[in-house]
């Protein structure tokens, strides 16, 4: 579905009760935040049913359809009876939550957020919102499956390419925090599947480093659809057909405030801060990432070379970004 055919499309906001207009010429009403809906109601509901009716709609050709449901996501609440699916008590608190020693950029964040260090009742606050988040994310499962089992009932399962996917992660209190928006990888580490049995081999596992801004050429290639030619995205179709091909295993930080920029590779994340800590991990030996090697001579030159390679993207891409990445990378 694209923004011509954006026939259910919110200015912001991750509501959690939309109901249909008894007028079906008018948009539907979505309540404030804190209203709940029901199976019909509730926003991944409501959602999964305007999917299922599309597909069951018979038309003489091939359709696009993106579903975004705004859950998991705060605020941490579902509807019953996943909003008790899980107990509190149950759930594991990350490794690094008591983590004290952080960046100034991630410290600053910590002490403002939902978990600071001197909140006696942090750890409770975090196994309460992982109960419900988790909650949401089996509603989501049990959606999708709903919009397979539609596919599979219309005989068009195997002939649709399938793509499950997000925008970005969530801290669930890594390093004692929330949200998104930081730089350690919890935030950028995300799902990618894609299902489509005509060129993909059930099981199919990617190593590679792919970002989503590869996600439009390469459906567009299994697709046998050429590009634009304006796309700064790679086609990495062959990555998941198996078939040989030159791919830098690199993804690039794009932070909306301008002020950070990064890298991701299978040995290491480097990220740096206008004006803050530059923090670089090794994402094979430190995979909760807890040591910043970046200013260690060991590594010296690994922070030199992942630096330059930051650079030269943006200045590829023209990022606003650019001066100041260079003035670090002289």
């Amino acid at each position: 579905m694209g923004f011509a055919d954006a026939r259910f499309m919110f200015n912001r906001g991750h509501f959690q009760k939309i109901e249909d207009s008894p007028m079906r010429d008018m948009e539907p009403t979505a309540h404030p935040y804190g209203v709940i809906g029901d199976e019909k109601t509730y926003t991944t509901d409501w959602l999964t049913d305007k999917t299922i009716d599309f597909i069951s709609q018979p038309r003489p050709n091939g359709f696009c359809y993106m579903v975004s449901i705004p859950d998991p996501h705060d605020p941490c609440e579902v509807r019953a009876p996943y909003d008790t699916l899980l107990r509190a008590e149950d759930m594991p608190l990350p490794a690094t939550f008591e983590q004290e020693a952080l960046p100034d950029w991630a410290e600053v964040t910590r002490d403002r957020g939902s978990y600071p260090l001197d909140d006696a009742q942090r750890a409770e606050k975090l196994r309460r919102r992982k109960a419900l988040y988790f909650g949401e994310v089996k509603l989501i499962d049990d959606s999708v499956g709903r919009i397979i089992d539609c596919l599979e009932e219309r005989g068009i399962l195997d002939e649709t390419i399938i793509v499950f996917t997000t925008d970005h992660g969530d801290y669930m209190g890594e390093h004692g925090l929330s949200e998104k928006n930081h730089l350690y990888e919890t935030a950028y580490r995300i799902p990618l599947l894609v299902r489509w049995p005509a060129k993909i081999a059930a099981g199919t596992v990617v190593d590679g480093v792919v970002s989503t801004v590869d996600f439009q050429p390469t459906i567009l290639s299994l697709m046998g659809v050429g590009p634009c030619g304006r796309e700064e995205g790679r086609d990495g179709s062959a990555l998941l057909t198996g078939q040989p091909t030159d791919w830098a295993d690199e993804a690039f930080i794009h932070h909306s405030s301008l002020e950070r920029a990064g890298i991701f590779t299978p040995e290491f994340e480097l990220a740096c801060v206008k004006g803050g800590e530059a923090v670089l991990f090794d994402r094979v030996n430190d995979p909760d990432q807890v040591q910043n090697i970046y200013d260690s001579s060991d590594h010296a030159d690994t922070a030199r070379e992942l630096t330059e390679r930051i650079v030269q993207h943006h200045r590829q891409v023209k990022s606003p970004a650019t001066e100041w990445l260079e003035a670090i990378g002289r």
